[in-house]
């Protein structure tokens, strides 16, 4: 099953019945909701309205519950947009589903493992002999990002410790992300390694998913059998097996 960490969405503006002015400003010629008001809303990253749609930028956060960390995905989906009406900043017309367009996707898996640095220290290892197309670079507290030297391809692969990443992000919005899953759901991800695909241009999205559609519809994204994070992980391990990928626990 394809999940998300991360998708920035395109809605057209028929899809919205209501909008509640008072929570956009004008910024930096844009005209989108309020940083302080999206510092209390847990799981949405921006609301733009642009070029007759909004604009969503969401995490899988936003579908987070006690004892579970939040992903996107085709059962709750429906739940992404729920929450954001709940936030009192927009009101759908019916479901905006099959008429949202992707514009950047975090496609992600998270795997237990014995021991997550071993891991990650192995991961790079194998990484290292394919360095010569691509860089490896530190990311997020002991985690790498292996990415493609040109400059042209925005497909990158980020494999890094959930816990650490949680734990030492110590703003406001985050302790309040943190109260919502709880202590214990934290402490259970202590093994946890997460490995995310970005995914920042429509050519890197269609080459990912092996689709050629021009508007790239969320609905053949959240339904497609592929397995982009899967297909990366073996194309820079040098590794056609899927050994590791399948040994650990995949938490969905």
């Amino acid at each position: 099953m394809i999940t998300l960490d991360r998708v920035r969405l395109l809605v057209p503006e028929n899809k919205v019945t209501d909008v509640n002015e008072n929570t956009f400003d004008t910024f930096s010629n844009k005209i989108t909701v309020k940083k302080e008001i999206l510092n209390n809303v847990i799981g949405v990253r921006e609301i733009t309205y642009i070029n007759n749609s909004f604009l969503l930028d969401v995490s899988g956060k936003i579908t987070a519950f006690k004892g579970n960390l939040g992903l996107i995905h085709k059962n709750n989906i429906e739940q992404v947009f729920e929450k954001v009406e709940d936030s009192g900043i927009l009101r759908f017309n019916g479901s905006p589903v099959d008429d949202s367009q992707v514009l950047y996707l975090d496609v992600t898996k998270d795997v237990e493992v014995e021991n997550p640095l071993e891991t990650l220290t192995a991961i790079e290892l194998f990484a290292t002999q394919r360095k010569h197309k691509n860089k490896i670079l530190p990311f997020k507290n002991s985690g790498l990002i292996i990415k493609p030297h040109a400059k042209s391809v925005s497909d990158s692969l980020a494999i890094y410790l959930k816990y650490k990443e949680i734990i030492s992000n110590k703003s406001p919005k985050n302790q309040l992300y943190i109260e919502k899953i709880g202590a214990e759901a934290v402490e259970k991800i202590k093994n946890t390694v997460r490995l995310e695909r970005h995914l920042g241009t429509f050519k890197d999205i269609r080459k990912a998913f092996k689709i050629d559609t021009e508007k790239i519809r969320l609905d053949e994204i959240l339904y497609s059998k592929g397995n982009p994070v899967k297909d990366k992980f073996c194309e820079i391990t040098s590794s056609h097996e899927d050994d590791w990928f399948t040994a650990g626990n995949e938490v969905f």
